[in-house]
């Protein structure tokens, strides 16, 4: 009888994870191509997998690329070199609107100096297409407020979590 029990529950569990992250993997691949056009410094190609409500009010593709390059400029003048993303486990998906909403973090590792830094950061992930394509939100510009301004349908019921301090690779 134990056994049997046993099977049930770790066949639900499966269940419930694979039902939950239907969408992991095309979300881990569009963040993989953003991570990895912002890595080879394609803000192009970056700036196309941003939320088309941010970059339309935000001034459109091409200035939104600028934007991108202004923003690692800026870092970089200030000796901070991005070398790394690393997805994180994806949250739970929520509908908004027409839309489909979840919270992605990722590591970020970056060079300071001579000194390796890592840290989480956060991004709305964003389908208009029942999750078949996903565009991004970085979050530490924005909170719920803000991001209602340009996601109108934004689902407040999702938690922005805060961003912890980077640490210290040794």
């Amino acid at each position: 009888m134990k056994n049997i029990l046993s099977f049930l529950l770790l066949g639900f569990l499966t269940f419930s994870v694979n039902a939950q992250n239907e969408f992991d993997e095309a979300i881990k691949q569009s963040l993989e191509n953003y991570q990895q056009a912002l890595l080879v410094k394609d803000y192009k190609t970056a700036a196309s997998h941003l939320h088309p409500g941010i970059v339309e009010k935000g001034g459109g593709q091409e200035l939104y690329s600028d934007i991108l390059k202004q923003e690692v400029e800026s870092y970089n003048s200030s000796g901070i070199k991005f070398m790394d993303y690393k997805t994180l486990p994806i949250g739970e998906v929520v509908v908004a609107g027409n839309e489909l909403h979840c919270i992605v973090a990722q590591e970020t590792t970056m060079l300071f100096g001579e000194k390796y830094f890592t840290g989480k950061e956060h991004l709305l992930a964003a389908s208009m297409d029942e999750g078949k394509s996903w565009y991004f939100v970085d979050l530490k510009t924005f909170d719920k407020e803000s991001l209602k301004e340009f996601i109108p349908n934004f689902n407040a019921d999702l938690e922005i979590p805060s961003n912890p301090p980077m640490q210290e690779i040794k």
